[in-house]
């Protein structure tokens, strides 16, 4: 079937404007990730989610330092499912320690970084694809770090009940290059 550029241009509008009202819920969620009460914790039940735009973004909660070794950073993540205010409005969100977004690990050029993680989801069934939804595993963007072993490993899959420590040696980091320290 061959198209001219009006009938291309109408059927393009017809499947933005379809796309669009498929993805209504999910940006009307982004949107108020940015605002409201938003970070850990919270209670209640679910529904659907289609709040105004809210507040300011708040930065997510630092996660403490557990090592005592000058040069380490050792953290702990939980992945799990935990109600979240978006906006004033309450919805069970995946989430790490029970935030969202995940919360701030500070690290410099040079540390080496321990993340404990724990995977905390289950019974979520499968996605549209069939794949199942309780697997997680942990990856970084912008880390000059190995992508093998334990380390920024994307092949890791921790399934639920499972734990593993993530370590990163950040001595091939830039330094500057972790946005004052965040990772």
């Amino acid at each position: 079937m061959k198209l001219n550029r009006r009938e291309f241009i109408k059927a393009l509008s017809v499947g933005i404007a379809g796309g669009y009202v498929g993805l209504k819920t999910g940006s009307s969620i982004a949107r108020g990730m940015g605002g409201g009460e938003g970070g850990c914790g919270g209670g209640g039940g679910t529904s659907i989610i289609d709040p105004p735009p809210g507040a300011a973004f708040v930065d997510p909660p630092i996660l403490p330092n557990e090592s005592l070794i000058p040069g380490v950073v050792e953290v702990s993540i939980e992945a799990k499912v935990a109600p979240i205010s978006v906006n004033g409005r309450m919805a069970n969100l995946l989430t790490y320690n029970g935030c969202y977004p995940a919360p701030t690990i500070k690290v410099r050029s040079g540390d080496k970084l321990r993340v404990n993680t724990t995977n905390s989801l289950s019974m979520l069934g499968t996605n549209i694809l069939g794949h199942d939804r309780d697997i997680t595993n942990l990856h970084t963007h912008g880390l000059h770090v190995s992508p093998s072993g334990n380390s920024d490993n994307m092949m890791i899959m921790l399934m639920s009940g499972d734990t593993f420590t993530y370590e990163d040696d950040l001595s091939m980091q830039e330094p500057g290059s972790l946005n004052a320290g965040n990772v």
